[in-house]
């Protein structure tokens, strides 16, 4: 195996940017605390673009899940004779007041 190298961990990747762009980038990676290179600064943008994608994901699923949560909640108030709900307060803290005074037989 003599005259190959082990394979790098990084890629090297040349890329046209455009003159303000890469006057931004510059600027940013001077004034970052602690000082970045140009090269740390993209990386670093690079990876939250990324975070942030998986951040809405996780957004999505979580208003998806609310609003299942908020169909059953207000399948069950129907079987307990209960408005339905329409925002989260209501479906949290109202809500609950609800379930407990049905529960008692009283009405709040």
């Amino acid at each position: 195996m003599k005259g190959r190298k082990k394979a790098d961990v990084n890629v090297i990747l040349n890329v046209r940017f455009p003159k303000d762009l890469h006057r931004l980038l510059t600027l940013a990676a001077k004034e970052a605390k602690p000082k970045n290179s140009l090269n740390t600064e993209i990386l670093v943008r690079l990876y939250r673009s990324f975070q942030r994608e998986h951040a809405d994901d996780l957004l999505d699923q979580a208003i998806a899940q609310h609003e299942k949560t908020k169909k059953l909640f207000n399948l069950v108030a129907q079987n307990f004779s209960m408005p339905p709900v329409k925002s989260y307060d209501e479906l949290i803290g109202v809500g609950t007041q609800r379930v407990v005074s049905a529960k008692r037989g009283t009405k709040k």
